[in-house]
């Protein structure tokens, strides 16, 4: 069946959809198919849009395996696919695959694929398609800014801890902004509290495995913390130093002298 407009009940809020598809007269059909659902449609026959996609800000990828290689000996489409699902899993993802039988879908699925449709399929139920996976994809966005939002407050000495903000507070209303590399040590720290930890597992946990930093920069990153605490440089008594091992976070300091705890927002 021929794509073609066709009216429709239902509509989506408008969406920023990239389609990669090798056929040009297919593009230019699923673009007219989909800009009719109110969306806005980028569309290219190079496999490697599928790589741009969320620098671009794509809400739902549309892709046709069958896309060549940009040259001989490049990867394809499914190993675009593959390495884009594993590095942005929350990015919708709907394969065309014409013709296709339950290998062909079970392959999709396992590369990637959120849904498979037949492109030549009634415009009507692509729209429905598209709708659906929009839809699941905000819900599941919506769910996971609700549970940063519910996150709970952590308490530890005289210090509270907002991870909605970011910042450190005080009884007496004093507010101290942590930086992104400040706020995710001091979170390594409160869930691995009286723990030595080394340097090495610190910089993993706090900046990323395999990130190419010296053991020195942990340190200053610790440094800058315990500043922030307030901490007496030669005597801290909430980050210790292990001396030729790490840091051991004793969640005792401050006026306190109370162990981690946690409020959840009201």
């Amino acid at each position: 069946m021929t794509l073609h407009a066709a009216t429709s009940t239902a509509f989506t809020p408008p969406a920023r959809l990239l389609l990669v598809a090798p056929d040009r007269p297919e593009r230019r059909g699923l673009q007219r198919c989909l800009r009719d659902g109110g969306h806005a449609v980028l569309a290219s026959a190079d496999p490697r849009a599928v790589d741009d996609a969320p620098r671009r800000g794509i809400h739902l990828l549309l892709l046709d395996p069958r896309i060549e290689p940009a040259r001989p000996g490049r990867t394809d489409a499914w190993w675009r696919l593959r390495r884009l699902r594993e590095q942005h899993r929350q990015l919708p993802v709907l394969v065309l695959q014409p013709d296709g039988g339950p290998t062909d879908r079970s392959v999709a699925f396992e590369m990637g694929a959120d849904a498979v449709l037949d492109p030549r399929s009634d415009p009507r139920e692509l729209r429905a398609q598209v709708a659906a996976l929009l839809r699941r994809a905000t819900a599941a966005a919506s769910t996971q800014r609700e549970a940063v939002a519910a996150e709970a407050v952590l308490h530890f000495g005289a210090w509270s801890l907002d991870p909605d903000e970011r910042c450190l507070h005080t009884a007496t209303g004093l507010r101290v902004p942590l930086s992104p590399a400040e706020y995710r040590l001091l979170r390594v720290f409160l869930e691995h509290p009286r723990r030595t930890l080394p340097r090495q597992l610190l910089m993993d946990m706090a900046r990323g495995v395999g990130t190419d930093q010296l053991d020195r920069s942990i340190d200053l990153l610790v440094s800058r913390l315990r500043h922030k605490l307030a901490e007496d440089a030669q005597q801290p008594d909430v980050i210790r130093t292990v001396r030729g091992v790490g840091y051991l976070f004793e969640a005792l300091g401050g006026d306190a002298g109370a162990p981690v705890s946690a409020t959840s927002p009201s």
